[in-house]
């Protein structure tokens, strides 16, 4: 996309404004076309956590994950959006999306999913697959140490392996890799 100009950053709720990529509504892997099936203003960083919660979910999949687990199967939260948003679509979206930045962009939850990342892209860095295990400092959720599973090894091993006799820091944990 090039360069970041303000002729094409978008303001994202939750990182403030952002050079865009395209989010495919429909996956690429499901089918999914290229032409009319593309949102050219997606937050990279809001990208990479749709794809976390959602894999490669079609939007119809992704509405009926969200009511059955959830919303406890209380599918009236989609009719009470189709009605407000129905009743204002002319003037553009409702007005509850002036409530999402506020509860998107502040506190633990943004603060929790940056931290994920950060892991998870460490994770894909290292060349680390499942199973794998880590030592992860727990506010900045960089691996410390980590070591792959071998074909055969039990959790119990590879346990030994990373530790090493060693006694985790106070700010340390284990993660494995799932």
């Amino acid at each position: 996309m090039g360069d970041p100009t303000t002729e094409n950053l978008i303001q994202c709720p939750v990182h403030g404004e952002m050079t865009p990529n395209g989010n495919h509504i429909i996956p690429r892997s499901r089918d999914g076309k290229n032409a009319g099936n593309i949102n050219k203003e997606t937050c990279p960083i809001c990208h990479e956590y749709y794809h976390w919660l959602f894999s490669n979910l079609k939007p119809d999949e992704i509405i009926a994950y969200l009511v059955k687990r959830f919303w406890g199967g209380q599918v009236e939260w989609v009719y009470a959006f189709l009605e407000e948003y129905e009743d204002k679509k002319d003037d553009g979206w409702p007005e509850s999306e002036a409530n999402w930045s506020p509860h998107l962009s502040e506190g633990r939850h943004r603060q929790a999913f940056e931290g994920e990342l950060r892991f998870f892209r460490a994770v894909r860095d290292l060349g680390l697959g499942l199973g794998a295990l880590c030592i992860v400092k727990e506010g900045t959720k960089e691996i410390v140490r980590s070591v792959k599973r071998k074909a055969g090894e039990t959790q119990q091993e590879l346990l030994e392996i990373l530790l090493d006799g060693k006694e985790l820091g106070p700010d340390e944990s284990i993660r494995t890799v799932v």
